[in-house]
């Protein structure tokens, strides 16, 4: 599975792999964020998808969203 991304600024294209299906894409603060499922969420750094989290209570839900509340990051989600 791969996601294509486009950079507005010098109009390239990158293309991520990962190893199971990307659920959702998101672009929070500046970084542009991919869950999977089966692994987790990743953020995109210098064109490949890099770790961010694995916690367990992250890969037993659908991730929906990110967003800032009370300076510190919210997920919205729903139960696979």
């Amino acid at each position: 599975m791969s996601a294509y991304v486009y950079n507005t600024i010098d109009e390239s294209i990158k293309v991520v792999d990962a190893k199971s299906k990307i659920y959702h894409l998101f672009n929070f603060d500046d970084t542009v964020y991919y869950y999977n499922i089966s692994n987790g969420l990743y953020n995109i750094e210098n064109g490949k998808g890099v770790l961010v989290s694995d916690d367990s209570r992250i890969k037993e839900v659908l991730v929906l969203g990110i967003n800032p509340i009370e300076k510190q990051t919210s997920f919205r989600n729903i139960k696979s």
